[in-house]
């Protein structure tokens, strides 16, 4: 006989606080499987994820009970009709699920298995239960495709964590790299393809170690980068989306780079340091010109012209227009002084 085929005592949901159905008087702990009625909700439709599960035994008696995640830390909710694998604490009768058992056929669908032996209803129907909450994509979201060693965290619904490493052997994205040395990867990514793809993904980070990445730049890069658009061989952190967003609540956005920050568009290429030092020479020539045009009005608001038929020297009648360019150089130049000061405070070196 199964270990939970002996009668049951009162138990309480560990989440509502009130008797749901009853324990094992059994004193040894055991394993099983369970099929899932419902995923235990409060007044506001949160839970921790207690369930409902109906457990057989091996004479066919089911057992109506609930259960708690086994690691609280790490876990994924059941839904309604699937099975989850079942430990008891000998103790106190808890029941605790390890994990989503999988059909027997499992060909990598992610989003739901409907593969009870209790099936469930909707109240008053003949229509599976799948939660209150829950919505099924049928046949839309399946398995990583995985490989020998690898580490994976999947979501239901694209969702996934893959940690691996780099193998010649393996044709995958990031798998090419100068060094033959098995080397570390992580790739966070949402998606539905079976294997990661950051032209196709929604969404994707990348932290590499040497691998190459082909990455669907947009923009076109300069001529001193080309080369290394691919072909990087050191670490690299990948962050590609529709959009790339940082912000901070409270303080500073840092960007510190050891040689320089490259911006590329459409339209500009550049990076920081060249359109730095071409400022900084920007403003060295309009300090020499303004210096120029000071000169030259200064010098034509002193010049006198003979007067035809008086004999008599006289100022140019252009002396107020010397005198307002004179003084809107100087104005320039006192501005183009500041920014310079400024300028100078950025500089690193």
């Amino acid at each position: 006989m199964s270990k939970f085929s002996t009668n049951l005592k009162k138990h309480v949901s560990q989440q509502l606080g009130n008797p749901f159905s009853s324990r094992t008087d059994d004193i040894d702990s055991g394993s099983t499987c369970g099929d899932v009625i419902s995923v235990i909700y409060d007044n506001t439709k949160t839970s921790i994820g207690e369930i409902a599960v109906t457990v057989r035994a091996q004479d066919g008696s089911k057992t109506k009970t609930t259960a708690i995640p086994f690691d609280p830390h790490n876990f994924m909710v059941p839904v309604p009709n699937e099975r989850v694998h079942l430990i008891k604490d000998p103790m106190d009768d808890q029941f605790y699920y390890t994990g989503i058992v999988p059909p027997a056929m499992y060909r990598g669908n992610m989003n739901y298995f409907l593969n009870a032996r209790s099936i469930t209803y909707k109240q008053g129907t003949n229509d599976i239960h799948t939660g209150n909450l829950f919505r099924v994509i049928p046949n839309s979201i399946r398995s990583l495709d995985l490989y020998e060693g690898d580490y994976a965290i999947q979501s239901r619904f694209g969702s996934s964590i893959r940690l691996s490493g780099t193998n010649k052997d393996i044709k995958t994205p990031w798998q090419r790299s100068k060094s033959d040395t098995p080397t570390p990867i992580m790739v966070l990514r949402n998606g539905f393809l079976p294997l990661e793809d950051l032209a196709y993904d929604p969404a994707s980070i990348y932290l590499t170690s040497n691998q190459h990445v082909d990455i669907p730049f947009k923009a076109a890069f300069p001529s001193d980068l080309e080369s290394s658009k691919i072909e990087y061989d050191k670490a690299q952190v990948i962050l590609y989306g529709d959009r790339i967003c940082l912000g901070s609540r409270t303080d500073d956005v840092i960007l510190n780079s050891k040689k320089t920050i490259q911006l590329l568009t459409q339209n500009w290429a550049h990076n920081v340091d060249e359109v730095l030092d071409t400022l900084e020479e920007l403003i060295i020539e309009v300090k020499k010109l303004t210096g120029i045009v000071k000169d030259m009005n200064l010098t034509n608001s002193s010049e006198t012209f003979i007067i035809p038929g008086l004999g008599t020297s006289a100022l140019s009648t252009k002396l107020p227009d010397h005198i307002t360019a004179f003084q809107n150089a100087l104005s320039i130049e006192t501005k183009v002084s500041s920014i310079e000061q400024k300028l100078g405070l950025l500089k690193q070196k």
